[in-house]
């Protein structure tokens, strides 16, 4: 986990590494050679670069305000609320493979 300090009206910006196939890439050493003002490989780009973006709106005695930024394809989710999700999907597929044995008889 990268934990990093910010302060009011400051971010972060998520991007992907991909190689020329369009397959995902290490980001560590491709971000390193880009801000040493070396130039990236022919061969990588950087993809989605700004699409998400987090920013820090107020700094209160034990609170943080985040402001996220995401296209409409990436959800974004509370932490706490992640494995509420995942039980209720994983119910609803019990659910329905139950009905359908069910029906089955």
């Amino acid at each position: 986990m990268l934990v990093l300090t910010r302060k009011v009206n400051e971010g972060v910006t998520f991007a992907v590494c991909r190689d020329d196939n369009g397959a995902p890439v290490e980001a560590d050493s491709s971000i390193a050679t880009a801000l040493a003002g070396q130039p990236l490989s022919s061969k990588l780009q950087l993809t989605g670069v700004g699409e998400i973006e987090v920013v820090v709106f107020e700094i209160s005695k034990n609170k943080v305000k985040l402001g996220v930024s995401a296209p409409k394809s990436v959800a974004v989710i509370r932490s706490e609320l992640k494995e509420t999700i995942l039980h209720n999907i994983e119910s609803s597929q019990a659910s329905v493979s139950a009905v359908q044995s069910l029906l089955k008889k």
